[in-house]
């Protein structure tokens, strides 16, 4: 009589059920990218900050699928920030929400510091960039807000991303700082917004 062989059990394989969830958590890495970069399409800053509000929400799933726990706090209050900068005539951009915003900034990271996580002078950076770039989103000045992304936020969130391997991340600080630099060499500081032009 033939043999017959059993076919072999299926096994959990743990590594991969990993690599699928890196995958997908970079996938949406690369999402939030997209909007980012589309972000700084725009001439206008409310644009800016709708995409920016986007991009944040997608980075927040993407940085707690990676572990990137100071990313994912701050990149909430970002998608918060955004919210309120993206109502129409300023109605969001006013004192009680800025301090309302570096409060919840100040707060994840003494979170993040009380929790432990703060373990290195890169976990520095993020919440160094993040109120850096809130007073000058609450400014709306498109000039120094570009200026404060070229100098600041991109490379501070730049070292942060390659820490983590976030790859999205690192595209769009990479993408941040050249078109910022390309459109200086193409239109110099007048193809920005100032305050009074949102």
């Amino acid at each position: 009589m033939p043999r017959i062989d059993r076919p072999a059990p299926l096994r959990y394989n743990a590594s991969l059920v990993v690599n699928d969830m890196e995958w997908i958590a970079q996938s949406i890495g690369l999402a939030a990218a997209a909007f980012a970069i589309a972000g700084f399409q725009f001439r206008a800053n409310r644009p800016v900050f709708i995409c920016q509000m986007i991009s944040a929400a997608l980075f927040v799933v993407n940085m707690a699928l990676l572990g990137a726990v100071g990313g994912v706090l701050l990149n909430a209050v970002a998608a918060l920030r955004g919210v309120f900068l993206s109502l129409p005539g300023r109605r969001g951009a006013t004192r009680a929400t800025f301090w309302l915003v570096v409060g919840l900034t100040v707060g994840c990271f003494a979170l993040q510091a009380g929790l432990g996580l703060v373990t290195r002078a890169v976990d520095l950076l993020l919440p160094l960039q993040f109120l850096v770039g809130t007073v000058l989103c609450y400014r709306q000045d498109g000039r120094a807000l570009r200026l404060g992304q070229l100098f600041v936020m991109s490379p501070c969130c730049l070292v942060y991303n390659l820490s983590f391997g976030l790859i999205g991340g690192i595209i769009t600080e990479e993408f941040n700082m050249l078109s910022i630099l390309l459109a200086l060499l193409r239109c110099g500081w007048n193809g920005f917004e100032r305050p009074d032009t949102v």
